[in-house]
Order: structure tokens, then C-alpha cells, then sequence
């Protein structure tokens, strides 16, 4: 398995950024999804503050996946921050 491509390396390439917050288990199912994508785009989860451990388990799960872990839930900016990581 390679890893994702991102837009240094490719300016075409796509990067996927989920904003999330306590829903774990539905991330898990969502990240299985786009790390099958035969495109293979980069992925960046931004955890809102979450108190379930969200931010452990998807760096466990899915290394390749980037990680932001927010100190404080800000709503819908953490996708801009998630593009801004990007």
C-alpha cells in the first residue's frame, strides 16, 4: 500500500479534510471508505475537542490519516483549519 499523494507532489491530487467531534465509530466506518478510494487522496481528520478518543484511535487505525486535534470544539472553522493544514 502506498502513500497518498498530496498536492506538492501532485497539483490534481484531492485531500479529503472531515471535521468530527465524539463520533468515533462512525469516522471509523467513514476513513475505512476513503482509504479504499482507488484515487488514494489525503486525508485530514480535525477533532473538534472530542472526549472519546477519537484523535488516539484514528492515529492507531489509520496512520497514513493526518490528525489536527482541536483543544476546544470550533464548530464548522475546523474545516477551514483542516485546509489550512493541508
Amino acid at each position: 500500500m502506498s502513500a497518498p499523494v498530496g498536492p506538492a507532489e501532485d497539483p490534481l491530487a484531492v485531500t479529503v479534510v472531515v471535521a468530527t467531534r465524539d463520533r468515533a465509530d462512525e469516522l471509523e466506518s467513514c476513513l475505512e471508505r476513503l482509504v479504499a478510494l482507488p484515487e488514494r487522496p489525503g486525508i485530514i481528520v480535525v477533532d473538534n475537542a472530542s472526549s472519546d478518543g477519537t484523535p488516539k484511535a484514528v492515529r492507531a487505525a489509520f496512520p497514513a490519516v493526518q490528525v489536527v486535534a482541536l483543544p476546544r470544539n470550533l464548530g464548522a472553522v475546523a474545516r477551514s483549519m483542516g485546509v489550512e493544514t493541508e
